[in-house]
């Protein structure tokens, strides 16, 4: 509706008393949101066999127009998990909880699952379970742990209010009803049973780097004998013997500071 201020937003009901109209103010985006939640309170009152009364309905509209501000909630196909993870993962982002790293390989990777799963309806639990677990390029542990992100923006949708708020409470009920069933092969070594390289083996090891006498092409293994070395003398990790720079070198002592560290995340280089 145009009035002179601008545009105002109703929503008009219709039954057996007649037209019912409620304001749901000027902003767009909120009166949709308001809207929807209407017609929840409305379908949970027709299955549930209760009469729906106009006053209830207008009272839920003011209270939310009172505490919630322009703008905050957003709309949301319900059955469309690609749009929730989108919204959960554009929250988390805005809000620095992750790490880039984190957010690179985890995030990215749950993402792109979540767009090629060929069922986005919530009601479609065990249809999404059983597609994520049939890939047999993914590990049953890999797989779980897929989910337990899926689950989490799903659950968090619920808890903003953007879902109902049962399909989170059944979705992580789904994920803690999965068990991963770990089988140790006969030949599989325990961990505190695994034998470290001796003194003379990476002797030999850092010989054959050197020489390149285990390398089809001149230059390809000894390349990375200093590198190495530097890494066995020192016990660093790959990443901090990268990121080393000369100011945290002190030669006169002979200190090492390692206080950074420099990895590849799907072709990008993150400092850390």
């Amino acid at each position: 509706m145009k009035t002179p201020s601008g545009n105002m937003y109703q929503l008009r009901l219709s039954a057996q008393w007649g037209r019912k109209t409620i304001g749901l103010g000027s902003d767009r985006f909120f009166a949709l949101n308001l809207a929807l939640e209407v017609d929840e309170s409305i379908e949970e009152c027709r299955t549930k066999g209760k009469d729906v009364e106009i006053d209830s309905l207008k009272e839920l509209v003011k209270s939310r127009r009172e505490t919630t501000p322009p703008r905050v909630l957003k709309i949301v196909e319900k059955d469309d998990l690609a749009i929730l993870w989108d919204n959960y993962v554009t929250f988390h982002r805005s809000k620095g909880a992750w790490e880039e790293t984190y957010v690179l390989t985890h995030i990215k990777t749950v993402g792109s699952l979540v767009g090629k799963c060929p069922y986005q309806k919530l009601e479609n639990k065990q249809e999404i379970v059983r597609w994520l677990f049939d890939d047999p390029k993914r590990s049953p542990a890999t797989s779980k742990n897929r989910l337990k992100l899926i689950v989490a923006a799903i659950d968090w949708a619920s808890k903003q209010g953007q879902i109902s708020r049962h399909w989170g409470i059944e979705y992580r009920d789904l994920l803690e009803s999965i068990s991963i069933k770990t089988c140790q092969s006969p030949n599989d070594e325990d961990e505190s049973n695994i034998e470290i390289f001796s003194v003379k083996e990476v002797y030999q090891i850092l010989e054959a780097l050197k020489t390149d006498c285990f390398s089809r092409f001149k230059g390809k293994h000894s390349q990375y004998y200093k590198y190495v070395y530097f890494c066995w003398l020192t016990g660093c990790r790959p990443s901090e013997a990268i990121a080393l720079k000369w100011e945290n070198v002190d030669l006169s002592k002979n200190n090492i500071k390692f206080c950074e560290g420099r990895v590849n995340a799907s072709g990008q280089i993150i400092e850390k």
